[in-house]
C-alpha cells in the first residue's frame, strides 16, 4: 500500500490522534496490555500518551527515572 492510499484511509487533527489510534492498533496486533510513546531525557522518560488495554500500568504525563521503566 502507498503512502498516498494510507492517506486516504485515515487522516487525523493533530499528534494525540494519531499516536492514540497508532497505540491501539500495535497494542492489538501485538497482543500487549501496555504501549507508550515518551520522551527521553537521558534520565527520565515523560509519558506523552499511553494505551493499556487490561491493566493500567502507565499513565499518561507521568515521569518515569530510566532505570525503573522497561521499553522495548
Amino acid at each position: 500500500m502507498s503512502l498516498k492510499d494510507m492517506r486516504k484511509l485515515r487522516s487525523f487533527q493533530n499528534f494525540d490522534e494519531a499516536a492514540e489510534h497508532i497505540l491501539h492498533m500495535l497494542s492489538k496486533q501485538m497482543n500487549i496490555n501496555t504501549l507508550f510513546i515518551a520522551k527521553n531525557d537521558g534520565v527520565t522518560n515523560k509519558i506523552i500518551k499511553a494505551v493499556n488495554t487490561r491493566e493500567e500500568l502507565v499513565q499518561e504525563e507521568a515521569l518515569r527515572l530510566l532505570n525503573r521503566l522497561f521499553a522495548v
